[in-house]
């Protein structure tokens, strides 16, 4: 298995972002949901946490900026989501949302919306999970 930190770099370095350009909170968030997802034994519980945490942060005011949700889709493209994990299908699908259409939130909101792939439409579909 591939480790979050060489997922992370492979993120990174292909999109030409500087670390300092990255709050610590997404990475530590990033990381955990990572974690949950390729688990020796998944829990779904924890998974479904980890993701909330991290939603529940891209939501806020503090998070909800063009650079987060752009990284987040990025990784969610490279590593796959759910995709291969033994995850329920429904966690595969709005891991695979996340790695679709996040990235257009700040830039491009009305394609998020219409792809239901603002922050706060991916929060709902996981409380739901």
């Amino acid at each position: 298995m591939v480790s979050f930190i060489e997922e992370w770099e492979k993120v990174i370095i292909a999109h030409k972002i500087s670390r300092s350009q990255i709050p610590q909170e997404l990475e530590d968030h990033l990381a955990g949901v990572y974690s949950a997802i390729n688990a020796e034994e998944l829990d779904l519980a924890v998974v479904k946490s980890r993701l909330e945490r991290l939603f529940i942060f891209l939501t806020s005011e503090k998070g909800r900026n063009d650079i987060n949700c752009r990284l987040t889709d990025l990784l969610f493209c490279v590593a796959e989501g759910c995709n291969g994990t033994g995850c329920q299908e429904s966690y595969q699908e709005v891991t695979s949302d996340i790695g679709f259409g996040l990235h257009d939130t700040i830039t491009s909101p009305e394609v998020a919306r219409n792809f239901y792939a603002f922050p706060e439409q991916i929060l709902d579909r996981i409380l739901r999970l």
